[in-house]
């Protein structure tokens, strides 16, 4: 599967992200206010006869350090397929990774407690630093 990228500012993308939340009742349908979305969210999607569709967006929290963190990630309800899916936040995690080493961070935290998102982040390159918890960390 090939898959494409893009970074979008917030104003983009937001509507969809509150739809997606939607569908998956995400946040007891208590949206994340749009203010408190940071204003980098990657967006991985798969060109298929229909056309393209977005398959997750990860949003990256940056800090006044050389340490950014993964926030929400989001995929999407709609896409039923979920072959398309297979190796597709790796790939975007990937991305990220290389994106933000190139901004000047050194490291990139998250934190997980799907076991799919759990193996997304091991298989991209991330460090289980806390199990109790679930905290992740990469170095760039």
């Amino acid at each position: 599967m090939k898959f494409n990228w893009k970074l979008e500012d917030k104003s983009v993308c937001y509507k969809r992200l509150k739809m997606w939340w939607d569908e998956h009742d995400a946040f007891g349908s208590n949206h994340i206010p749009y203010n408190s979305v940071p204003n980098r969210v990657f967006t991985v999607s798969v060109d298929l006869e229909d056309g393209e569709v977005d398959l997750y967006s990860v949003a990256i929290i940056i800090t006044d350090t050389d340490i950014c963190w993964v926030g929400w990630i989001t995929s999407n309800p709609f896409c039923k397929e979920t072959k398309y899916k297979v190796g597709a936040l790796k790939y975007l995690y990937n991305i990220i990774s290389i994106v933000m080493k190139s901004q000047g961070f050194e490291s990139i935290v998250s934190h997980a407690k799907l076991s799919g998102l759990m193996n997304a982040l091991e298989n991209s390159g991330f460090e289980l630093v806390e199990p109790q918890t679930n905290f992740y960390i990469k170095n760039l």
